[in-house]
């Protein structure tokens, strides 16, 4: 983000740094997920909208139950997250970014989401063959809170 339009916050019962981009009502934070001290600061900001443009795709397999774990502590109850991911044959390529088909999007979010394929397309640029693959597939997907 430009300089002039992000800042370094920092709240006295927290010691970790977000970065935070406000553009009208809108405020984007960018931190370590992980952080506690974060997810204190987050629900106090009360948030129902979510865009995860590439954070999932950059998590390990075997660390993305924790991810959504961690996300979901961060909202509000009653939410909406705009989800993108790629999908693409993972024995030619293992990323980052990483493969995230539908079914795995299912599979974290089924269960507290419903789920809404918004856009599915594939990409054959050129710069896919440098990760050994003929295309990717990109994924939107509006996941809604089944809690009200």
């Amino acid at each position: 983000f430009p300089n002039s339009h992000s800042a370094r916050m920092r709240r006295p019962f927290c010691r970790m740094r977000c970065s935070v981009l406000r553009i009208s009502s809108l405020q984007l934070f960018i931190s370590d997920l992980y952080s506690s001290q974060l997810h204190d600061v987050l629900q106090a900001e009360k948030i129902t909208h979510v865009w995860d443009r590439a954070s999932l795709v950059a998590v390990n397999p075997s660390e993305r139950k924790k991810y959504v774990s961690s996300l979901l502590r961060c909202v509000q109850p009653k939410h909406t997250i705009l989800l993108e991911t790629l999908s693409y044959d993972q024995s030619r390529f293992s990323g980052p970014p990483r493969s995230v088909p539908p079914t795995t999007v299912q599979e974290l979010y089924g269960t507290t989401h419903t789920i809404t394929e918004k856009e599915s397309r594939v990409m054959t640029e050129e710069r896919y063959h440098a990760w050994n693959l003929e295309s990717i597939c990109a994924h939107t997907f509006i996941l809604r809170s089944l809690s009200s």
